[in-house]
């Protein structure tokens, strides 16, 4: 059992990465980056289809943000833009 420590973000905005510990979320009206230590925490974006009858429309992207530990502080900082 490998004991990392995981969170998840969903946006429906588009994802890119601007630099190390630093994403760009897109939206229709507005867009924010994201920020947090790459040192510390790792990032990957899926694509997943929510569903047919889903409210959230055609691609919802899931940002998971894991810890290699058992325990600890995953901080993210956004900012709106």
């Amino acid at each position: 059992m490998s004991g990392d420590f995981e969170s998840r973000v969903h946006t429906l905005a588009t994802v890119s990465s601007v630099a190390p510990g630093h994403l760009r979320l897109e939206g229709v009206r507005s867009s924010a980056s994201l920020y947090f230590e790459p040192e510390v925490v790792c990032v990957s974006v899926e694509e997943i289809e929510p569903g047919e009858n889903s409210l959230w429309g055609p691609v919802l992207r899931r940002l998971r943000f894991v810890r290699r530990a058992a325990a600890g502080e995953i901080a993210l900082r956004v900012v709106p833009e």
